[in-house]
């Protein structure tokens, strides 16, 4: 099945009463938003809802009247598997959003042409919204969005939530003095088109969920007070969401496959799938730039993950070597570690096709990776050779690991000017739990770099920790003899995997 995804932000539209003339008061004000779409059908078309939400219930029915224009997507009448177009355009259409309620959907279908390939966008225009006739704004607000193709797109990966720089001890503004290239400088969450907080944090990109009355999920808006499961717009997986009730709870590994069961026999909103995530899922919902010690909160999106312990949570990936532990993710600063099965764990279940690592045939050095559409070098820094044999790995600390980078764009390595340092995801996409010194697929990465005492090496990423402020700093690393998500410090000198897209 082809999964088509689009990205859309806009600023929220007021909306001012006016007062008229045969008497009635003023319309009361109110706020409209659109949030980015969740695809709600399959192929050959895929309608994408975009959940219109306002600031209160309409006083009276509400018509919302909206148009789409071609930025580099291109509108039709109607899908054409042969010819195209990419979406079905709109045109002064309108969506009643009736009296006392809050939110409403307006539903593009993207079409699925054989021929389309890469990204495109389109535009949405907000024309004006009524209030029982008595209240009319011809204030235009747009939301741009991209088509993307499933070869552009694949199963996206999160953002890591961090849009600040670091330097040694302290954050800030990006670029940092010294420290170029940074996460904070690339992704979703420093797009213009990506990073609206309707949605979630910066270039998260979620939407509530629950079972309507005939057992199938629907869209909520994002204000809504009670929901069963959370859309991730991103990685297309679907959330089990947590209630006052079972928060708290904690669970074996086997009651947590136990849990999976029962919320599949009661086909949880509407599906039979659920299992537990694998360790990269668990860690895609990291807000990296959550600092416990000042918010004291959970690192995650506190709007769509309410009810979220600062633990760690269970995923399905069983220790290499030691099938009586299993990894987790843990919430409190967004580490991964593994427990035995038997310790009592939280648990949050997800359904989707897992975002697992499809390479492409190395040339030139370089690895492509066609579900995220990331392509790698194969060698750590240093090694050379169809088998990395050649040379010897080097080692950076933080700092100059992104000068490194800089260096070697500037030689232009092979052929390309835009490496860079992997985010702590993008690193961890490629971790193979199933695998041990290293921790990666030794046919697509070989010669990997080890330590004299035979370990594997850790690698830089991108990502600066976000607990640093007044002490010394550290960032993200992968360490590749296991698969942890670690945090040293940045004066500590690693290896590094650069990656391109």
């Amino acid at each position: 099945m082809r999964r088509w995804g689009i990205v859309a932000c806009v600023a929220g539209l007021t909306l001012a009463g006016c007062g008229g003339g045969g008497g009635g008061g003023a319309v009361p004000q109110v706020t409209v938003a659109i949030g980015d779409p969740v695809a709600l059908g399959n192929s050959p078309i895929d309608r994408l809802a975009f959940p219109v939400i306002l600031s209160g219930p309409a006083a009276g029915d509400l018509v919302v009247t909206y148009s789409t224009a071609d930025v580099a997507a291109v509108g039709g009448a109607a899908c054409n598997a042969v010819t195209g177009p990419d979406y079905v355009h709109a045109n002064n259409a309108g969506l009643t959003i009736p009296s006392g309620a809050s939110n409403g959907i307006i539903v593009i279908p993207v079409c699925n042409p054989a021929a389309f390939v890469g990204n495109a966008a389109l535009r949405v225009n907000l024309v004006s919204v009524s209030a029982n006739g008595r209240f009319v704004s011809e204030a235009t607000r747009v939301a741009y969005g991209l088509v993307r193709s499933p070869i552009a797109l694949g199963r996206g990966l999160n953002d890591t939530g961090v849009a600040q720089c670091a330097g040694w001890n302290a954050r800030g503004a990006c670029p940092a003095n010294g420290f170029a290239g940074q996460d904070g400088e690339h992704g979703r969450d420093a797009g213009a088109l990506t990073n609206n907080d309707a949605d979630g944090h910066k270039g998260f990109s979620f939407a509530k969920v629950n079972a309507n009355a005939g057992g199938n999920a629907q869209v909520l808006s994002a204000g809504s007070p009670a929901w069963e499961c959370v859309q991730d717009n991103v990685t297309g997986l679907l959330w089990e969401a947590k209630t006052g009730a079972n928060k708290d709870d904690q669970m074996t590994y086997a009651d947590a496959l136990a849990h999976a069961a029962t919320l599949n026999a009661a086909r949880h909103c509407g599906h039979d799938d659920w299992r537990l995530p694998t360790p990269q899922e668990l860690a895609g919902l990291v807000n990296a730039s959550v600092s416990r010690s000042v918010s004291m909160l959970p690192a995650i999106d506190p709007t769509f993950f309410a009810e979220q312990q600062a633990g760690p949570y269970w995923s399905g990936s069983e220790v290499q070597g030691n099938a009586a532990e299993a990894w987790v993710v843990e919430f409190q600063y967004g580490l991964t570690t593994h427990y035995a099965k038997t310790s009592l764990r939280a648990v949050r279940l997800v359904r989707g096709t897992p975002v697992t690592p499809q390479f492409v045939a190395p040339a030139d050095g370089s690895v492509k990776d066609t579900t995220t559409g990331l392509t790698w070098r194969v060698c750590a820094d240093g090694l050379s050779g169809a088998d990395c044999m050649t040379g010897s790995a080097a080692t950076y600390d933080w700092q100059a690991a992104l000068n490194r980078v800089a260096q070697v764009n500037q030689a232009g390595l092979g052929g390309h000017r835009d490496w860079r340092l992997p985010n702590r995801n993008e690193l961890a996409s490629i971790i193979d739990y199933g695998r041990r010194n290293p921790a990666l697929d030794d046919g697509v990465f070989p010669g990997f770099p080890k330590a004299g005492n035979g370990n594997a090496l850790s690698c830089w990423t991108s990502t600066p920790y976000a607990e640093q402020d007044g002490v010394a700093g550290k960032a993200w690393a992968v360490d590749f003899l296991g698969g942890h998500l670690a945090n040293p410090d940045m004066t500590v000198p690693l290896c590094l995997l650069l990656v391109r897209g």
